[in-house]
């Protein structure tokens, strides 16, 4: 073999081995090892960039190899089925790793790139500090990095999903985001998303929504207007299912008809959320459109926690929200008396 040829074998070799090793030009190599977790289904989407729809992360004996297009630094989140998620940046021909234990995952380890080591090392600091000091602590990461997309990754888990967000802080930071040189296009559908919810309280008004239920039918704004209604968010993979279902469908203003129901199911599967339904004997219209926390629904009622209730009186103002299914009685006798 000539040297030429040689050179050019030994150079396709090296090529191949670095694309193996990373995720090629357009896009990210994402690893992950978990102990105590052997085979599992774990989802995983794109935050900040068009939302391309739900995919699953296979795990086989703790392990998963996957890869995603990407052509710019986008921001991906893993969920878990407890709900904890894993933020972390893609970056376009670069290897992600994720290593964690299923018994504690707010302690998920994040490296390969500059971004993820940064956010990694914030997280395990956060770790000894008191759950107070916490909040406090990723306002000023946010601040300190308002122009990368760790800061944006901060902002999502400590005040954009928060079950607890202040209206004002939450709106000044992503403010802070928009000055830090964001691209506008995620930034503003956070705003939207945020806005309202944030802002939500009782006399508020029903949201202009417009949906397709589970058997393929639309449903509207307007389908509410003659009754009171109770929008309830769930996922199918919560422990307490049976008992939430069964305190809906035995409730006798339910029952009787006088207070319609809207589910709107969190499943990634379709067939997950119609297994629930028989088992559980779901009545009532029954939203799931396999967008997860990404759906146009959980994003207009502000969904950041499940289960959650959204208790409309007749007229459309909002009369209680709450998210626990022992509230249920007494917030719809209250209502109606």
């Amino acid at each position: 073999m000539s040297l030429r040829r040689l050179y050019t074998c030994l150079l396709a070799c090296t090529l191949l081995w670095l694309t193996a090793c990373s995720g090629g030009r357009d896009q990210a190599r994402i690893t992950g090892e978990f102990a105590n977790l052997r085979d599992a289904n774990l989802l995983i989407y794109c935050e900040s960039g068009t939302f391309r729809g739900i995919d699953t992360l296979k795990l086989k004996k703790g392990k998963f190899d996957y890869r995603v297009p990407v052509t710019e630094p986008q921001l991906y989140a893993i969920l878990y089925p407890n709900f904890l998620r894993t933020t972390f940046v893609a970056e376009p021909g670069q290897r992600i790793r994720i290593k964690g234990n299923a018994n504690r995952l707010e302690a998920v380890e994040v490296g390969g790139t500059e971004a993820n080591d940064r956010l990694s090392d914030f997280r395990e600091s956060l770790l000894s500090r008191p759950v107070s000091d916490r909040r406090l602590a990723a306002e000023q990461y946010i601040r300190d990095h308002s122009t990368t997309l760790d800061g944006l990754a901060v902002f999502l888990d400590f005040f954009a999903y928060a079950s607890e967000a202040d209206p004002q802080t939450t709106l000044s930071l992503l403010d802070v985001l928009r000055k830090g040189g964001l691209k506008s296009e995620f930034l503003n559908k956070y705003e939207m998303a945020l806005r309202g919810p944030l802002t939500l309280s009782a006399g508020s008004r029903l949201p202009e929504f417009k949906a397709t239920d589970i058997e393929g039918k639309d449903i509207s704004f307007a389908d509410y207007k003659d009754r009171p209604l109770l929008v309830v968010f769930w996922a199918s993979w919560l422990k307490y299912m049976p008992e939430l279902h069964k305190a809906i469908r035995t409730n006798p203003l339910v029952r009787q008809g006088r207070v319609k129901v809207l589910h709107v199911s969190l499943d990634a599967e379709e067939r997950a959320c119609r297994n629930t339904m028989k088992r559980d004997s779901v009545r009532g219209s029954i939203v799931c459109d396999r967008g997860v926390f990404k759906s146009p629904l959980v994003e207009q009622f502000g969904v950041r926690d499940l289960p959650l209730f959204f208790l409309y009186k007749s007229d459309g103002t909002l009369f209680a929200r709450f998210s626990e299914r022992k509230e249920l009685s007494a917030k719809l006798e209250e209502l109606i008396r």
